[in-house]
């Protein structure tokens, strides 16, 4: 039985040692749903020399990921779905939409295409409060119009489900 653990022990700190971004990555992974761990985790990453970037809208996915586009190499992406009071249910759609689309323009492209039939205002503002929405505004501005912007999107979001466009819809294809 100890034999068993003692080869366990050595796996692990072999890929630790040898693949550690693909390890810390993997581990992130596995503590999703714990932010103590997920902390601690992060912490170690930051000692390796791991650069860990923050969610993003436009570059994350549901988990942890690596992040080759960024600049100064390898790094890896927190996952949107590791963000406190956000799950995989409501972040599944918004991955799925960004790649569909092939990313959001605008925060109005974002709650058009996004399908946001799963993001409540508790979502939306964890989400804007851990700074995945920085790319289409300043965090406070996000904040006070959260309100407008949760209307906006499910009323988007009905308006795609009955088939039907607005005014401005229909001007956009004439264009």
């Amino acid at each position: 039985h100890s034999i068993s653990y003692a080869v366990v022990a050595y796996w692990t700190a072999y890929f630790k040692a040898n693949y550690p971004l693909e390890y810390m990555t993997a581990l992130l992974n596995a503590h999703i749903g714990d932010t103590d761990k997920t902390s601690g985790s992060v912490a170690e990453c930051h000692r390796l020399g791991i650069r860990v970037l923050p969610p993003d809208i436009g570059a994350s996915e549901s988990h942890f990921n690596f992040d080759q586009e960024s600049l100064g190499g390898p790094a890896i992406r927190f996952g949107l779905a590791a963000i406190k009071n956000v799950g995989h249910s409501a972040i599944e759609p918004l991955v799925l939409a960004r790649r569909e689309a092939g990313g959001f323009k605008d925060l109005e492209d974002f709650c058009k295409q996004a399908g946001m039939q799963g993001v409540n205002r508790r979502v939306l503002e964890s989400m804007i409060k851990a700074g995945a929405l920085d790319c289409f505004a300043d965090r406070n501005h996000l904040l006070n119009n959260l309100d407008k912007i949760l209307g906006f999107a499910h009323q988007e979001a009905r308006l795609s489900q009955s088939g039907q466009s607005s005014m401005f819809d229909q001007f956009e294809e004439t264009i």
